[in-house]
Parts: structure tokens; sequence; C-alpha cells
């Protein structure tokens, strides 16, 4: 049961019930309570009985009195996004992602980006990290399997089609230099190496000299070779 409908019962059914709408509630008493406006804008009115006592939000109480809620749903929104229009005809209940989804629509909030988005579990600093990675020869393989998320993933990120507030650095060129396959050189002066098993690349490191490269290449492919009986 809602904390709302828990304390009017506590209280009594009739304890309160909304008269004007936009300025208050009143009680058994007669009097109409006089809202305050909270921080993130909304109206509260204090309702108390005896030693029993709960400040809530005037759009709420309207909802909870004067609107069906058949699919039970948590939260309350204004249409047209006055805060403070607590009208009948002007509220609605909403599913939080309704709530959100309403909210930006109408562009009364920004949806939040990178760090602060509920989906991210990776901070700013970390992909910063991974984009000047990126560019000083550290592969899309190697940075996806030490971040734990998809190479798709990690090529938008390193691309700049993700996390786009945060700035993406000029891209790197690779040129290649060994008739080894597999053996490239990075723009940073050092060699990379990796072989295609199967039909997958698999990531070997980055090494100082050609020939580091070439070498560990061929034993990574005379290992994936068949065993002889």
């Amino acid at each position: 049961m809602d904390q709302d409908a828990r304390f009017a019962r506590l209280c009594g059914e009739h304890f309160w019930r909304v008269m004007r709408i936009t300025d208050g509630i009143n009680t058994t008493s007669g009097r109409l309570l006089t809202p305050v406006a909270s921080k993130s804008g909304y109206l509260r009115v204090c309702l108390q009985k005896n030693d029993k006592q709960l400040n809530k939000s005037v759009h709420r109480l309207v909802a909870l009195h004067h609107i069906p809620n058949l699919e039970n749903k948590p939260q309350v929104n204004h249409k047209d996004g006055n805060k403070q229009h607590n009208d009948i005809d002007n509220l609605e209940w909403v599913t939080r992602s309704e709530n959100m989804r309403h909210a930006f629509d109408n562009g009364l909030t920004v949806a939040p980006k990178g760090e602060e988005h509920y989906k991210s579990f990776l901070s700013d600093d970390q992909i910063a990290s991974i984009r000047l990675r990126y560019f000083n020869g550290d592969s899309q393989a190697q940075l996806a399997n030490e971040f734990e998320i998809g190479h798709e993933a990690m090529s938008a990120i390193v691309h700049g089609t993700t996390w786009k507030h945060l700035p993406v650095l000029p891209w790197r060129k690779r040129i290649t230099h060994s008739s080894v396959k597999g053996v490239t050189k990075h723009a940073c002066g050092k060699w990379q190496a990796q072989t295609y098993i199967n039909g997958k690349t698999k990531y070997l490191g980055m090494f100082d000299t050609e020939m580091e490269a070439a070498n560990v290449v061929a034993q990574s492919n005379t290992a994936a070779l068949p065993q002889a009986a």
C-alpha cells in the first residue's frame, strides 16, 4: 500500500480531501493548508492529525483521490510540464520510463550523457584513456577485452559514434611496411602483431621491431596448425 494511502487509512478516510486543487488541502477542521514549493518546484503540504504527520506533494494527493490508477503506475505526471499546475485534467498516472520520456520529448530535462547515464559502467576518464591508448597504438580488440565490452561498442567509442560529448583524437594512420601478414606499423612507431584464426582476429601485442612482431605471428600460426598423430 502506498504511503499516502497508509496515512489516510490511519487517520480516517475522510481526514483530508482536495478542495481547491491548485491551492492546497482542506482537512476536516475546515482549514485550508497553504502549499510550499519544494526545491524541485513541486507544491507540498504537511498533513497532520494528533502526533501523526506527513509531508506530501499536492499533485500526488490530487491523483490519489481523483484519478483512477487501474494499472497501478507509481508516478504522477504534469501533462503541460508545469509542476505547479495541479488540476485534475493536467495530471496522469505514469511509469518511471513514461515520465522520463515525456520530460525528454517536451524539453523539460536534458538526457544524461556519458557516465551520468544510468546504463553506463565506464567513466568519462576511462573513455578519454581508451581513445588516447587507441591513438597510441593499442588495438580495439585489446581494449575491448581489457574493459570487458563488445567489439562493436569499442569501435563506437574510439570513432566517436558514442560518448559524443568527449573529444575524439584525430584518426591515426597505419603504415604497413612488412610482407608478413598480420604485422603493421602504427604512427607511434611500434609494430602490431595479430593473426586470423577461424575467421577471427587475435591480437598478439605491440613490439619495438618488425622482426619481433613477425616472429610472434609465426609462432602463433605454427601453434594453431593441427598436430600430427
